[in-house]
């Protein structure tokens, strides 16, 4: 067995690596509590607030006043050049079948946990903006055994997680009936974290080299841990897959790890060649020897809880010998700076 190998190996058994990515998922920030069951005014003298627009940065959380959960203040954009906390990819309009003739009371249901329209509201935004997300960033095209789309990706990876939220009660009672579809910047853990950067962002660029490796999700085999990508590291997170949806429930149940959290290599080689598409995509490279996918099953209830997660990276194939520094991302034709092993 080659050290490259093993590497993935050990990989897809680790716990607490499984820790560190099943960590990253979600899309909210920590909840607040005294939650009120405010909504939105229908006077005409409410203020209408401007609506962000897809590549807008928004800069705080806000308590939303329907939940008590922290959600991203869609009111506050700012320069993406100054501290931001979010970048908005999409803002759509609420699938109407969920809208009724009553729009402030429409707000307060689709926001309170046990309505009639609650559960199908959260289904609706998140494959929403999942599939624009996927659609903006070309990763709509990508196929696994004949499956696409949010079925098949959950979610792209990164150091970001995914948002939906409904925009502000003063923009809501304007007629502003819309989802705001972003990313917030967060560490391996989830928390959020501000960025700054160069200039202003464009949302189709999000998985080429015109974003900075700090929204990176990198890992470090020598320290065993999740790190940002211009650090050396050995592989580089881009992507989650939902293996059920892709092999089917019959096969994965088969590849449950054992009792120390480890799967058999045969297993782990299934998941490495699933993630195989994900390569051009990220790395805008048709060079099909210089990179190889490494496919990591979250160790959070595989099978016995019906989960079944693939966290997808992207590795050079001389990583027997070499670390990365610097993202692969959109790297294309160019040569990554390589570090040895030590």
């Amino acid at each position: 067995m080659s050290m490259s190998f093993t590497r993935s190996a050990a990989l897809a058994g680790a716990a607490a690596l499984a820790f560190m990515l099943s960590a990253c998922s979600g899309d909210a920030p920590e909840p607040s509590p005294s939650p009120t069951q405010a909504s939105p005014s229908a006077s005409p003298a409410a203020t209408e607030a401007a609506l962000p627009a897809p590549g807008d940065c928004l800069g705080s959380f806000v308590t939303n006043p329907i939940t008590g959960r922290q959600d991203t203040n869609v009111a506050d954009i700012v320069d993406c050049t100054t501290p931001n906390a979010s970048m908005v990819f999409a803002v759509l309009e609420v699938d109407s079948a969920l809208l009724s003739d009553d729009p402030s009371a429409d707000y307060v249901a689709l926001q309170t946990e046990g309505s009639a329209l609650y559960d199908t509201y959260q289904r609706w935004r998140a494959d929403a903006c999942q599939a624009a997300e996927l659609e903006i960033t070309g990763a709509d095209s990508l196929e696994f055994n004949g499956k696409s789309g949010p079925e098949a990706v959950p979610q792209l990876y990164g150091r970001f997680l995914p948002d939906a939220t409904l925009t502000t009660p003063e923009q809501w009672a304007a007629g502003h009936h819309d989802v705001v579809c972003s990313v917030y910047w967060a560490d391996d853990r989830g928390t959020p974290f501000q960025m700054t950067f160069d200039g202003p962002l464009d949302p189709a660029a999000l998985y080429t080299a015109a974003f900075p490796a700090d929204v990176r999700m990198c890992f470090n085999f020598e320290q065993w841990a999740i790190v940002t990508c211009d650090q050396p590291h050995w592989t580089e997170f881009v992507a989650i897959l939902d293996a059920d949806a892709i092999l089917g429930t019959d096969v994965t149940a088969q590849m449950a790890p054992d009792a120390n959290g480890v799967m058999n290599d045969d297993d782990v080689a299934v998941l490495d060649d699933l993630c195989r598409p994900v390569i051009p995509w990220a790395t805008g490279s048709d060079d099909t020897d210089a990179y190889r996918s490494i496919g990591h099953a979250s160790a959070t209830g595989w099978g016995s809880e019906g989960k079944s997660l693939v966290y997808c990276g992207v590795s050079i194939m001389a990583s027997l010998d070499y670390d990365t520094v610097g993202s692969l991302v959109g790297i294309g034709d160019g040569s990554p700076e390589l570090v040895p092993v030590s």
